[in-house]
C-alpha cells in the first residue's frame, strides 16, 4: 500500500482540493488529445478538458474507483465496476457541462454525445459481468516514462488476476497501444468516430492464470 493510494467517491469529496488535483493533472495530460481535439475543436486546452473530466466524474455518482501512485495525485486511473452504462447527459449538463455553453463550446456537447455512443455501442460487444472498464488512464506530463504507469495501474490488474476478471479500455493514438500491451491488453476492434477521422481502438486483457471454470464462464 506504500506505492499507491486508491480512493473513491465515498473517501473523497467532489469539491475537495484532492480532486482538483487530480483532474488538474489529467487535464494537462490529455491537452491536444485526438478525442478532445475533436470534441473541443483543434488545440484543445487543459482548461477545457478539466470541466469534462470533473462533470464527468460528478455524474457518474458512486461508481467509480480511481487509483494514485505514491498519494501524489500525479496519476489517474478511473475503473468502472462490471454494470457500468455511460455517464448520462443530463446530469453531466447538471454537474458542470454546461459550462463549456458559457465558454462558446456549443459544438462540444453534441460531440461528445457521439463519441460517447459510439464507445458504448463498441464495449456492449465485448464487456460483461466480470469485465471492468479502465475510463481514464493519464500521467502528469512531468512525470511520465519514471514507473508511474505500472504503479498505478498494477494494484488492481493483480487484483483481476486474482478474481478471474476482464478488463476493457480505448484510446485514440496508436502509441498508446504499446503501453497498455505492456500491461497484457490486446487490441480487438479498431474504427474511425463518426464525423471524424480520430481512430477508435479497443482493447481487452484477459485476466492471468485463471483456471478452466473462470476460462469457460
Amino acid at each position: 500500500m506504500s506505492d499507491y493510494f486508491v480512493y473513491s467517491p465515498c473517501s473523497i469529496s467532489y469539491r475537495s482540493q484532492t480532486t482538483a488535483q487530480f483532474v488538474e493533472s489529467a487535464a494537462l495530460a490529455f491537452e491536444n488529445y485526438p478525442m478532445f481535439n475533436y470534441i473541443l475543436g483543434n488545440n484543445s486546452k487543459a482548461r477545457d478538458i478539466r470541466i469534462i473530466l470533473s462533470a464527468s466524474l460528478k455524474a457518474s455518482s458512486m461508481d467509480w474507483i480511481c487509483l494514485s501512485s505514491n498519494g501524489n495525485k500525479v496519476s489517474l486511473a478511473i475503473f468502472y465496476p462490471p454494470g457500468f452504462k455511460d455517464t448520462k447527459t443530463i446530469p453531466f449538463l447538471l454537474c458542470g457541462g454546461l459550462r463549456l455553453l458559457m465558454k462558446n463550446k456549443f459544438k462540444a456537447i453534441p460531440r461528445l454525445a457521439i463519441y460517447e455512443n459510439y464507445a458504448m455501442k463498441i464495449m456492449s460487444k465485448y464487456v460483461d459481468d466480470r469485465c471492468w472498464y479502465l475510463q481514464s488512464f493519464t500521467v502528469h506530463p512531468y512525470y511520465q516514462k519514471q514507473g508511474v504507469a505500472s504503479k498505478t495501474l498494477k494494484p488492481m490488474l493483480d487484483f483481476f488476476d486474482a478474481t478471474g476478471q476482464r478488463c476493457f479500455l480505448e484510446t485514440n493514438t496508436q502509441s498508446n497501444i504499446a503501453l497498455y500491451e505492456h500491461f497484457g491488453f490486446k487490441v480487438v476492434e479498431t474504427g474511425i468516430i463518426p464525423g471524424s477521422d480520430v481512430p477508435h481502438f479497443a482493447m481487452i486483457r484477459e485476466p492471468k492464470n485463471r483456471d478452466k471454470d473462470v476460462t469457460n464462464g
